[in-house]
């Protein structure tokens, strides 16, 4: 067999061992990015299970991103599921109140509350802006231990951050 064929049958058999590697990486890479803002993986950290996501977004930056916890008990109906809401919009939506707890560090203006407003249980909002680009996060039926300000841990860190202000930092460092 002359070496140009013995080569050419080498590659063959090389290009069929790596094709289902190489499209399985194709593949992956052309899976669309469910939220731009935060990962489906800190979602599920943050509300603690899987999590489904709604995702609207324009060529501009702007949208949101609903993430719902998927219970698997029967016993919980859709309405008390934890959801995390993250709305980028261009304006400021005012979401909280003017005597609001300021939030250092998370982008500019950064605000905390608590609202009744909408629902029997309380929502807790943090908004912010970064740039021209305002951000809220809306968590509601969240785990009390998640919207409490954890023990102090670190001695270098005097100021432990809440889960839904590592949500803010992250959304915030993607909007930069």
């Amino acid at each position: 067999m002359s070496q140009s064929r013995q080569w050419k049958r080498w590659m063959l058999l090389w290009m069929l061992i790596c094709s289902p590697f190489t499209l399985k990486a194709q593949q992956r890479s052309a899976m669309p990015t469910p939220c731009t803002w935060m990962t489906i993986g800190s979602a599920e950290h943050l509300l603690g299970g899987p999590v489904g996501a709604v995702v609207h977004s324009d060529e501009n930056g702007f949208g949101s991103c609903i993430f719902t916890r998927n219970s698997t008990s029967a016993s919980t109906p859709a309405s008390k599921q934890s959801t995390l809401s993250i709305f980028v919009e261009n304006v400021d939506p005012r979401a909280c109140p003017a005597n609001a707890a300021k939030v250092s560090g998370i982008g500019n203006e950064a605000v905390q509350c608590v609202s009744l407003a909408s629902a029997k249980e309380p929502e807790y909002i943090l908004a912010g802006r970064v740039r021209e680009k305002h951000f809220r996060l809306v968590a509601e039926h969240l785990p009390v231990s998640l919207t409490e300000r954890p023990k102090r841990i670190n001695e270098a860190d005097p100021y432990p951050a809440t889960a839904l202000e590592m949500a803010a930092e992250q959304v915030a460092g993607n909007l930069y």
